[in-house]
C-alpha cells in the first residue's frame, strides 16, 4: 500500500495544488525534518553500512543542498527525531540476523545482489553517523536541534509559534495545522515547491487536520501498524465523517494502539528556544506512555548540544535491546560482555543527575544471540576524581605544549607532569568541582579528563596508567585512531586470527571460509596480512565524493563492526559527561558548549578501505590494479605511506608496553616485527617511501 504522505502529494499534484516560490520568501529560516532530508537527498549508498564512516556523498550532497539556501539569506534549521517510543511489539530479531548471513553466504558464493537488498534495508545513515551529519550542517552555517521525541511534534512547534519562516518535510506536518509545507528544494534556480495546509486540507480532502491525523494513523503512519488495509487515504478520510476512528478498528487491542498514537500526536511535545523549557499539550494517556519522563534540562540538552538519543532512549524505556551488527562474530559478542562495566558507569553516570527514582529501576538489555536471558543493568554509584583547575591554569598549559585546544595527549602529558605536586594540582580524590566552566577549551578539556579517568588512564587515586604513558609516545596527528587501537589491544582483539564463529554460527562454515580466505600457504603470513589490513583499516582515507563501487571484505567487516561498538561507546561517555556539566550548572547555554560538543576526541569510525587496499598490496596486486577494483580510494600511494606512519606510532606504542612486560601474549610483540618487516618490503617494492 502506498505511503499516505505519498498519497497527499499525489493527490496535490493531481488537482495542481503544488505551488512554487522563491527562497527570499523563506527568511529568516527554514526548519526541516532531518530524517525525511537525509532519506530524500542522498543517493543509495549501500556498502557504506559495512564499510563503516559517513556515506561518501554526505559532505558533498548537503552542501550543494543547503548551500544555496545560506547563500540567500535563509538559515536552515535541521530537526533529528529524538527519543524512540515503540507502541508496537518488537519483532524477533532472528528473522534480522538469519537474513544477514543468508546474504553473506550468497555473496561468498557469487550472488552479489542478495547482499545488496539487505543493506539497503533501514535507514541510509545509522545513527552512530549522526554526529557526523551535524558537524557538515553547522560548518555550511545551518543550525541542528533534536525533538524531544518524533520531529514532527517539533517542526509543528516552531511554525505555530512563527520562530520559523516556513517549515519543510513530509505531510504529516499538516498535523499542526502550518500555513504552508514546503516539499522540495530547487537548488539550482533558488526556488520551492510547496503545499498550503488549508488547500489540502479543506479543499481537496473537505476534512479536518484531526481527521485527516487519524486517517494517516489507521494507514500505519509513524509506527507502522495497518489497520486500514485496500483502500486508499481518501477512501478512509470518507469514512471518518460518519465514523470515529475507533469503530474503523476490527479489534480491541487496534483501538487501544490507535488511542496511543492520538495522544503523542496530539500532545504536540517540543522543546523550547528560550529560555529552555518543555512544551506539552496534557493528555492523560501520555503518563502510561511516556512512564520516565526527564526534566526540560536534559530535553533541552539533548534538542541543543545535541545528543545522540540512544542513551536517552534507554533510560526512558528502561531496556536496551543489542542489535547484530552485519558481520557477527564471536568476538563481537565478546567484546559487549567486555564493554558491560563501562556501560554501566556512563548509565549511573547520566542518571546521577535525574531524580531520585530513576535510580531505583535496573535497566533490561537485551541480546539478539540470547533473548530469553535479559542482563540487568544495575544503577551503581560512582566515584570520580575532582578536576580543579582554573582557566589560567589551562591557558598556561596550552602555550607551554604549544596547543590550541586540549587533546588526548594534551590532558594526558599535563596529569603525568603535574603528578605528585602540591601546587598546582589540577586532580584530587576530594574536593568541590568549579562552580562555572567557561570557554570551549575548559569544557573540552574537563571532559576529556573525566574520559580518561572512566578509560582506565588514569587510576581512581589519580595515578598515571600505562596505557596513558604508551598513548603520549605516538605522533599527535594519530593520537584518536591510536586510542582507538590501545582499547583493541586491551580487549584482546588486536591479532591476526579469524575472528571465528563458533559460539554465533553466524554463516554456513563453508561460506565462513570462503570470505575470510587469503591464499597463502603458510600460518604466519595469513596472520601478518590479516593483522596488517587491520591495523590499516583504522584510518580514514581519502575518498572521492561518490558511493562505494569497490571491493568489500568480510573480515574487515567483522572487524569494523568491533571498532564502531568500541567508538560510539566511548562517544555516548564522552556526552554523558558533557551533559551532566551542564546538567550540574557549572555550563551556561552557550555558543562554547555546542562547539565543545563537536570537538570531543570520540565518535565516528574510519572506511576500511584503506585495509581491504594494504591486504591487496600484500598479496601480491600492483596499486595500478588496486586503483582499478577500488576507484573511490582518491590517492593510494599518500594513503599507503599514511599508514606506514602509523603502524610506525604501533611499534612505539607497542614498545612502550614490551617495556613494562605488560603483553598477555609474549609472542605478540615478535608478531609484529615480523609483520613490519613484510609490510616495509612491501611498500619499498611498490615504490612506497618508508622513511
Amino acid at each position: 500500500m502506498v505511503d499516505p504522505s505519498q498519497e497527499v502529494l499525489k493527490d496535490a499534484n493531481r488537482v495542481e495544488l503544488v505551488h512554487q516560490g522563491g527562497y527570499s520568501e523563506l527568511k529568516p529560516s527554514l526548519a526541516i525534518d532531518g530524517e525525511w532530508l537525509l532519506e530524500q537527498i542522498l543517493p543509495s549508498e549501500p556498502f557504506s553500512k559495512i564499510m563503516g564512516g559517513p556515506p561518501l556523498s554526505l559532505r558533498s550532497t548537503l552542501n550543494n543542498y543547503l548551500g544555496s539556501l545560506i547563500a540567500e539569506g535563509v538559515i536552515p534549521i535541521i530537526v533529528f527525531q529524538g527519543i524512540s517510543i515503540s507502541l508496537t511489539t518488537q519483532k524477533s530479531l532472528d528473522r534480522k540476523v538469519k537474513g544477514r548471513a543468508e546474504a553473506w553466504e550468497m555473496y561468498a558464493n557469487g550472488n552479489k545482489e542478495k547482499l545488496l537488498a539487505a543493506l539497503e534495508e533501514g535507514k541510509k545513515v545509522p545513527w552512530e553517523v549522526y554526529s557526523e551529519v551535524i558537524k557538515c550542517i553547522r560548518a555550511l552555517g545551518g543550525e541542528v536541534m533534536r525533538a524531544p521525541y518524533h520531529q514532527s511534534s517539533q517542526l509543528g512547534y516552531l511554525e505555530n509559534k512563527k520562530l520559523v519562516g516556513a517549515i519543510m518535510g513530509s505531510t504529516d506536518l499538516l498535523f499542526y495545522n502550518p500555513e504552508k509545507v514546503v516539499i522540495k528544494l530547487y537548488p539550482e534556480t533558488r526556488c520551492y515547491d510547496y503545499i498550503l495546509s488549508s488547500e489540502i486540507i479543506e479543499y481537496e480532502y473537505d476534512t479536518t487536520s484531526e481527521s485527516l491525523t487519524s486517517a494517516f494513523i489507521l494507514h500505519g503512519y509513524w509506527f507502522g501498524k495497518k489497520t486500514m488495509k485496500n483502500q486508499n487515504l481518501k477512501e478512509t478520510i470518507k469514512k471518518l465523517k460518519n465514523s470515529d476512528y475507533k469503530a474503523l478498528a476490527p479489534k480491541a487491542q487496534d483501538k487501544e494502539y490507535l488511542d496511543n498514537v492520538h495522544a503523542l500526536v496530539n500532545s504536540k511535545i517540543a522543546i523550547e528556544y528560550s529560555p529552555p523549557g518543555l512544551f506539552i499539550k496534557p493528555d492523560p494517556l501520555l503518563n502510561k506512555l511516556i512512564p520516565t519522563r526527564f526534566t526540560k534540562e536534559v530535553y533541552f540538552g539533548m534538542g541543543i548540544i545535541p545528543l545522540s538519543p540512544q542513551l536517552l532512549t534507554t533510560v526512558a524505556n528502561q531496556k536496551l535491546v543489542e542489535l547484530p551488527p552485519f558481520a557477527d562474530s564471536d568476538y563481537y559478542r565478546e567484546l559487549l560482555r567486555k564493554l558491560k562495566p563501562l556501560r554501566k558507569k556512563t548509565i549511573s553516570l547520566f542518571i546521577e543527575n535525574l531524580p531520585a527514582e530513576y535510580s531505583q529501576t535496573n535497566i533490561q538489555v537485551l541480546y539478539w544471540f540470547n533473548q530469553n536471558m535479559p542482563y540487568l543493568l544495575p544503577y551503581e554509584k560512582i566515584d570520580q576524581l575532582i578536576f580543579n583547575f582554573s582557566n589560567a591554569d589551562l591557558e598556561a598549559e596550552l602555550s607551554r605544549q604549544r596547543k590550541n585546544m586540549p587533546d588526548l595527549q594534551f590532558c594526558l602529558k599535563w596529569h603525568y607532569d603535574s603528578h605528585g605536586e602540591t601546587e598546582p594540582k589540577i586532580q584530587s580524590p576530594i574536593g568541590n568541582e568549579e562552580t562555572n566552566l567557561e570557554g570551549t577549551n575548559m569544557i573540552i578539556a574537563k571532559v576529556i579528563f573525566k574520559c580518561l579517568e572512566n578509560a582506565g588512564y588514569i587510576s581512581s587515586t589519580g595515578k598515571p596508567m600505562l596505557f596513558g604513558k604508551a598513548l603520549m609516545q605516538c605522533s599527535p596527528e594519530w593520537q584518536t585512531q591510536a586510542f582507538y587501537l590501545q582499547e583493541l589491544l586491551k580487549f584482546g582483539i588486536l591479532n591476526g586470527r579469524t575472528l571465528g564463529q563458533t559460539e554465533s554460527k553466524y554463516l554456513d562454515n563453508d561460506a565462513f571460509t570462503k570470505l575470510v580466505l587469503i591464499p597463502v600457504e603458510n600460518d604466519d603470513l595469513r596472520h601478518q596480512i590479516r593483522l596488517i589490513s587491520r591495523v590499516f583499516s583504522l584510518i580514514q582515507p581519502n575518498l572521492k565524493d561518490e558511493p562505494w563501487t569497490g571491493t568489500i571484505d568480510y573480515d574487515l567487516s567483522q572487524f569494523q563492526a568491533l571498532v564502531k561498538l568500541i567508538t560510539m561507546t566511548y562517544q555516548t561517555l564522552g556526552e554523558v559527561l558533557l551533559l551532566r556539566e551542564y546538567l550540574s550548572g557549572r555550563i551556561g547555554y552557550s555558543k562554547a558548549l555546542i562547539t565543545a560538543g563537536e570537538s570531543l576526541p570520540f565518535g565516528c569510525h574510519s572506511n576500511i578501505g584503506l585495509g581491504i587496499a594494504i591486504k591487496k598490496l600484500l598479496l601480491g596486486e600492483s596499486i595500478d590494479q588496486i586503483r582499478e577494483q577500488m576507484p573511490q580510494m582518491a590517492d593510494l600511494e599518500l594513503d599507503f605511506r599514511r599508514g606506514w606512519h602509523f603502524w610506525k606510532n604501533l611499534l612505539k606504542i607497542l614498545k612502550t608496553f614490551a617495556k613494562y612486560q605488560s603483553f598477555r601474549d609474549e609472542n605478540f610483540f615478535n608478531e609484529i616485527l615480523q609483520a613490519s618487516k613484510l609490510l616495509k618490503s612491501t611498500l619499498i617494492r611498490a615504490r612506497i617511501p618508508v622513511n
